[in-house]
């Protein structure tokens, strides 16, 4: 009975429990093996000899000293344990630490390597003083006969661990040997075309290898972007004499800016930031009591929407929807009032200019959906249907409702 007896320690509040090997092991049967090295999406946890502590919070001090050893703050004292004194350990948001040996500096060192990539096939970073370092590794190559995993104890690099080498500025060794290592998954071929050399896309990759995957890579993307606008204006300015009656026209106009397309933390989700450049003009005319107005507006605008758009992981058609807030600084904000009276036959016109119409300063939201057509594994085209609305940053201006047809091209 004492191989399944549990000792649990409180400490600063946070209980702490450990459960032996025999238990340990049917933690993680039920988890999977090392399913992504999350023992727990709450708890953090450390292994040490046979077993687990859990309920712990180790402090994040970053990539290069969570390679180093593993911190814990307690209210009266700090615990810290090295790759010499424990096997493993893991955040509550998932990231999980094993001690491995390696060569630094040409020598023999046991460190912590973060496991990113966790299947087929082992993905494994490691933070050093001279750059990032990637190391694959089967992870049947460090299994015995039992099926059961062999953790070397002595101090020599393990034989297991493969070092992806740093590209050449072409991105060809580590390619290569990513080439060679996921042979037998042809779905990942487009993806091997845009993997980077950087923790977030070998992970990515990673991801879809271990899945056999044919979801596109989340990577940058710029280009430059058209659209036919519909933009009408809307009164704000019901006081003002003659406007409630005037009903301005839909001004046709074409648009031209440049975009970028950013992964941000999850597949398909995207920051969409554009810079548009476009020229309008609308004119209106009412009759009010004894007098007729004409109202004339001509703008030049720099319009930016921020948006957050969401692509379907489809390979070749991928149909998108977004949303964000927009930016708009009139860098020209002509506006005329002509005010005509007739007395006794004789017509009299009075003219009136300056910013009384629309204001040099707005902000809205845009709202919008369409279709990103796959050219090749890096250049796409864009086709997009998109609503804007304009508000004024002055009082008693008038807003803008805009829809948008647009055509962009990622370079």
């Amino acid at each position: 009975m004492a191989a399944f007896r549990r000792a649990t320690t409180t400490e600063a509040g946070v209980k702490a429990t450990k459960y032996p090997a025999f238990l340990w092991g049917i933690l993680l049967i039920c988890c999977g093996l090392f399913p992504g090295g999350k023992i727990s999406a709450q708890l953090g946890y450390y292994v040490k000899d046979t077993t687990i502590q859990a309920g712990v919070k180790p402090v994040d001090q970053g990539p290069r000293k969570n390679a180093l050893e593993m911190v814990i703050n307690y209210k009266t004292r700090t615990e810290r344990f090295t790759p010499e004194e424990i096997f493993e350990y893991g955040f509550p948001d998932g990231r999980v630490f094993f001690s491995r040996v390696i060569s630094v500096d040409g020598r023999p060192q046991r460190v912590f390597l973060e496991r990113i990539g966790h299947g087929k096939l082992d993905l494994w970073f490691f933070a050093g003083y001279d750059g990032d370092r990637f190391f694959l590794e089967r992870p049947s190559e460090r299994q015995a006969a039992s099926g059961q995993y062999v953790w070397p104890s002595g101090q020599q690099p393990e034989s297991s661990l493969i070092e992806l080498p740093e590209e050449d500025g072409r991105g060809g060794p580590f390619r290569a040997l990513l080439t060679s290592f996921t042979a037998d998954c042809d779905q990942v071929a487009e993806a091997l075309k845009v993997v980077r050399f950087n923790r977030k896309s070998l992970a990515a990759f990673m991801s879809r290898y271990n899945t056999c995957s044919s979801r596109p890579m989340p990577i940058a993307r710029f280009g430059v972007t058209t659209a036919v606008s519909f933009t009408h204006p809307g009164n704000g300015r019901p006081e003002m004499e003659g406007l409630a009656r005037a009903g301005f026209n839909d001004d046709p106009a074409l648009a031209a800016g440049l975009f970028a397309d950013l992964p941000v933390f999850a597949d398909g989700l995207t920051f969409h930031p554009e810079i548009l450049y476009s020229e309008n003009s609308w004119s209106a005319y009412s009759g009010y009591k004894e007098a007729n107005f004409d109202f004339l507006i001509s703008t030049a605008s720099l319009q930016v929407p921020l948006l957050v758009r969401y692509t379907l992981p489809a390979l070749r058609w991928r149909p998108f929807f977004n949303i964000g807030g927009t930016l708009t600084r009139h860098l020209r904000n002509d506006n005329t009032i002509y005010r005509t009276t007739v007395n006794d036959g004789v017509a009299t016109i009075a003219m009136t200019t300056g910013e009384t119409l629309t204001a040099r300063d707005m902000a809205g939201y845009a709202i919008g959906g369409g279709l990103q057509v796959a050219l090749d594994h890096r250049r796409s085209l864009f086709l997009e249907i998109r609503h804007n609305g304009s508000y004024p940053l002055q009082r008693n201006r008038m807003h803008l409702s805009s829809l948008y047809l647009h055509l962009s091209f990622n370079l």
